[in-house]
């Protein structure tokens, strides 16, 4: 059993997984699994990309075969009981980690005893980068709502069984998630 499961959804996207898979692999906190689930069209499925191969060869990831169409949160769903970790994080297959992510997010949460904890992040738009909640060592009442911008890729979270995404929206479905948590 893996200390963290990372759930990576992809759809059409294929290109952009070893960004992401490399991020993943470079982490200094290296005891996770990684469930890469495949939404996408039978003739562009990850398991027939050749360059794709070395990160399925890896033992840390597992892939997990999904019908084309679903959302996110439906696809992040199908791998939530599969996820062995005593932690689960996200990440979309158009982002990637910093390194020390899983070490500084496990560190926290054990610390605070928290069922959920976030981290900052960097937006890249246009040649511009802008980095994102990432000088509090925490927020409470009114700045969970007001600061926080709970996207999949920030979240953090004790795998109790319980937690599930909302597939009836279409989007927002991180900020419910957050929110309900």
């Amino acid at each position: 059993m893996s200390a963290i499961s990372i759930i990576l959804p992809t759809k059409q996207r294929n290109h952009l997984l070893p960004i992401a898979l490399d991020s993943i692999l470079r982490q200094t906190f290296r005891d996770f699994e990684v469930l890469l689930v495949d939404n996408n069209r039978t003739e562009n499925r990850v398991s027939g990309e050749p360059e794709l191969e070395p990160y399925l060869d890896e033992p840390r990831v597992r892939l997990i075969e999904y019908p084309e169409g679903s959302t996110a949160a439906m696809v992040r769903n199908r791998a939530l009981p599969e996820a062995e970790g005593n932690y689960v994080t996200y990440l979309d297959d158009d982002d990637e980690y910093f390194p020390t992510k899983l070490e500084k997010q496990i560190a926290l949460i054990e610390e605070t005893d928290s069922p959920l904890v976030t981290c900052g992040f960097v937006y890249r738009i246009c040649g511009r980068r802008r980095f994102r909640q990432h000088r509090a060592d925490g927020f409470s009442g009114d700045e969970l709502l007001l600061e926080v911008i709970p996207t999949a890729q920030v979240l953090f979270h004790v795998n109790d069984g319980a937690a599930r995404w909302d597939a009836e929206l279409g989007t927002v479905d991180d900020v419910c998630f957050f929110h309900d948590h």
